[in-house]
This record gives structure tokens, C-alpha cells and sequence, in this order.
């Protein structure tokens, strides 16, 4: 435990000298909730999950993408729009979010999967930690491609949801394997979207009942005890994509 802590709060300090962490550990964080987005009816987990199905919680969600988004175009822009070095190409592993798109004739695909995205893969010589975000969102009217997924929304134009998290030496057998620093992770794409020529990132701005206070979840990853450090303040940045 001594051993944890001190990983914690060196993670801690790194990132942000100003709020070092004192964790508690728990068995598992809180479950997910389905919300909806103010004056549109509909429905996605505001947490995205480790399983396809309810269970086992990953990540709160943070950014909430509005106007012309989908899923397809934030991962191009994200690549290929954002100012180096906050260039997110990298894939990372599938989890899953729970959707349920509303209106006539929608296509509720119940839980939708993604890898992300990432700026680097990481091995046991990684010296830096990377965000890593998943968007999810279910399959607009009858299209089934992935990459064009988006809720679609009278009030909000196409609607894509994400999670962010930070990893470290994410890859089996590294010591100092580490995950989470949500709130961290929203900061650093808010500051490579605000290089997005015409998007409109506004930090803060919708409430989705996902708070948590900082502790750590210990879970078993390649047969060992990996620390996800959670800790969220329920706001998610919402982004308009023109």
C-alpha cells in the first residue's frame, strides 16, 4: 500500500504540482447512470463500462461533441487538424458505452464500442504519460459505419460523447503501470482542440452527474495489480464542430 500511494502521488505531482493526491483504495467506483443532455431526450451512461453490458465502470464521460460531429471526423481532427505536439493517432483498447438513441425509427444500438484514441502507444521505457479518449455513439437513422455514428438531436445537431483518462506504461509486465487522472486528461484535448480550425470548445459547460472524489481502483491487468486513479468534478467540456 505504501508503495501505491507513493506511485499516486508522484503521478500526482508530475501532472499538477498543485493538487497532490492522497488516495483511498476501493474495491470498485461508482456505477453509471443514463443521462440526457439539456431540452433532447436522448439517453447514454454517463461512465463508459469494461464489459459490453452493465457492470464494471471505466471512465467518466467529459466531452460531449455538438453540430456536425461524428465519430469520424473528431478522430480525423484529432490527427490530423490538432497543432504539434497534440497529434492523437494511436489506437487503444475497446470499451464500451451504453446508448440509447431517441425519435422515430433510431437505431438503439444499446452498448457501442471504441478503441480511441491516443498519441503514443506506450512500453516499459515510456517516460511520458498520454490522454487517451474513446467516443461513442450509436449508428445515425440506418447507417451502420462506425465512423459515422452520431445521436442526432433537434436541439444539438449530431451529438458524439467521450471519456478520458491518462495512461502510463500501458502495456503487460511494466511496473509502473498507471491509469485515470480524468480531469487531467479532459485539460490536455482541450488545449489540442482549441488548435481545431472553426471548433468551438467550451469547458465546463454540462453537468453530468459523474463526480467523484480521488481514490484508486486496483484491478488485475496481464497478472497484475494495476492502480486506476479515479477523481472527476461531473462538468464535461462540450464541443461544437461546425
Amino acid at each position: 500500500m505504501r508503495l501505491l500511494v507513493g506511485l499516486v502521488v508522484t503521478a500526482s505531482l508530475t501532472l499538477s504540482a498543485t493538487r497532490p493526491i492522497v488516495p483511498s483504495v476501493r474495491i470498485e467506483n461508482s456505477p453509471a447512470a443514463l443521462v440526457h443532455l439539456p431540452g433532447d431526450d436522448n439517453l447514454f451512461s454517463n461512465y463508459d463500462y469494461r464489459q459490453d453490458g452493465q457492470g464494471a465502470v471505466d471512465w467518466p464521460v467529459t466531452f460531449v461533441f455538438t453540430g456536425n460531429a461524428t465519430i469520424a471526423r473528431i478522430k480525423d481532427a484529432l490527427c490530423h487538424a490538432t497543432a504539434t505536439p497534440w497529434t492523437y493517432c494511436d489506437t487503444g483498447s475497446t470499451m464500451y458505452l451504453e446508448a440509447r438513441a431517441a425519435g422515430p425509427g433510431a437505431a438503439s444500438a444499446g452498448f457501442v464500442r471504441d478503441g480511441g484514441v491516443k498519441r503514443f502507444g506506450e512500453n516499459c521505457s515510456t517516460s511520458d504519460f498520454t490522454a487517451h479518449m474513446r467516443i461513442y455513439a450509436p449508428p445515425a437513422g440506418n447507417d451502420r459505419d462506425e465512423g459515422r455514428r452520431s445521436f442526432t438531436s433537434a436541439a444539438y445537431g449530431s451529438v458524439v460523447v467521450a471519456t478520458t483518462h491518462l495512461d502510463f506504461e500501458d502495456h503487460a509486465g511494466c511496473g509502473g503501470r498507471i491509469h485515470g487522472y480524468t480531469d487531467v486528461a479532459e485539460h490536455w484535448f482541450i488545449t489540442a482542440m482549441r488548435t481545431v480550425p472553426g471548433w468551438d470548445v467550451r469547458p465546463d459547460s454540462l453537468d453530468l452527474q459523474n463526480a467523484n472524489e480521488t481514490y484508486v481502483v486496483l484491478r488485475q491487468l496481464s497478472g497484475a495489480e494495476v492502480p486506476h486513479v479515479y477523481g472527476n468534478d461531473r462538468l464535461a467540456t462540450r464541443v461544437i464542430v461546425p
